[in-house]
């Protein structure tokens, strides 16, 4: 089968994707907007433009490369912007619509134009496939769609073998926070939560050096903690999961989410999940197999981390029982074959 992904270059979900895509067999050419690193054919960029028009002006290089690579599938990941280039082709193949999360939950919020573009992105779809059934439900709020399906990304099943085979809780505790540094994911409460933690040496805390915010991010974690925070870079991807899973504790303090990769890679390594209630979490995290506090309670957050420290709890059967729910609905591999069944019944 031969699949033109419409998709961001620089997304590490992207090139775990097409790597996947590959390995069974596929043929898959790569178009992105964004000069990444993972082989592609670049698309028009008018950086000195809104997006939205970046998008707009890509569709006549995106029908050149139809009309020569001849795809079976038109593939796009995220709707508000890949899926509403989709949207404007006059070519005929079959679409297949990835959302990730924030193009349903967050950018249709922002303005009417962006709302527009979702839903065209949704109604245009022949196939749409969302990472939790809660995605869909927020998707198939703002129009009905044609065919659905629900595939979590996960965790490749080799790296399953990285799960703690050590249960006890680190002295300091070591703590990370792997989402990136924009609004949406509200770092700084975590840092504002935990400094007096990092300040006794109590905890050892982790951020990425990711996302838009990072400078300033660094600034205030300096005035809070001196240089008692610790930060890591980006890596390749065995080395990086053979980081996160030297960690005791994975943090997450997002307002939005669905089914979120980093959070999966936690549970699947060993981890002890900490993570905001919000509603997209649903499917993944309860009372039993993690902690939760709200957005307006970080005090609670506190209080927690100070309860880990405290008590040396070992969480044996919620971290066997995290790692247990992973292998049986979230390995990579396999929810990649989902996707091509998915894509096949569409050529059917």
């Amino acid at each position: 089968m031969k699949i033109l992904l419409l998709a961001d270059s620089r997304s590490y979900h992207t090139e775990r994707y097409v790597k996947q895509m590959q390995k069974a067999g596929c043929e898959i050419l790569l178009a992105s907007i964004e000069r990444g690193q993972v082989d592609h054919n670049s698309l028009r960029s008018m950086s000195y433009l809104p997006s939205t028009f970046s998008y707009a002006f890509a569709k006549d290089s995106v029908e050149k490369i139809i009309k020569k690579f001849q795809p079976h599938i038109v593939n796009a990941h995220i709707a508000s912007g890949y899926g509403y280039l989709m949207s404007r082709l006059s070519t005929k193949q079959p679409r297949v619509l990835h959302l990730f999360g924030s193009d349903i939950l967050v950018v249709p919020k922002k303005s009417y134009l962006r709302k527009q573009k979702v839903i065209r992105a949704l109604r245009k779809a022949d196939v749409v496939v969302a990472d939790s059934a809660f995605l869909l439900r927020e998707a198939e709020a703002l129009v009905k769609l044609q065919s659905t399906a629900v595939i979590p990304w996960g965790i490749e099943r080799e790296l399953l073998d990285l799960h703690k085979r050590d249960y006890s809780i680190g002295k300091p505790l070591k703590v990370i926070v792997p989402r990136m540094h924009e609004a949406v994911y509200q770092n700084e409460l975590i840092l504002t939560a935990l400094s007096g933690l990092v300040n006794d040496n109590r905890i050892q805390l982790t951020f990425s050096t990711q996302g838009s915010l990072y400078e300033s991010f660094r600034q205030y974690a300096s005035s809070l903690c001196d240089d008692r925070v610790k930060y890591y870079q980006p890596m390749e991807r065995s080395d990086y999961m053979q980081f996160v899973s030297g960690f005791d504790v994975y943090i997450s303090a997002s307002r939005s989410d669905s089914s979120p990769v980093s959070l999966i890679e936690a549970m699947g390594v060993g981890l002890i999940p900490v993570v905001a209630q919000i509603d997209g979490l649903d499917e993944w995290v309860s009372a039993k197999n993690s902690y939760n506090f709200k957005h307006d309670n970080p005090e609670k957050l506190t209080q927690i981390i100070t309860n880990l420290c405290d008590t040396g709890n070992r969480h044996e059967g919620m971290r066997i029982g995290n790692r247990q729910m992973v292998e049986e609905r979230a390995i990579f591999e396999e929810n990649m074959q989902l996707q091509i069944q998915t894509m096949q019944k569409v050529l059917a």
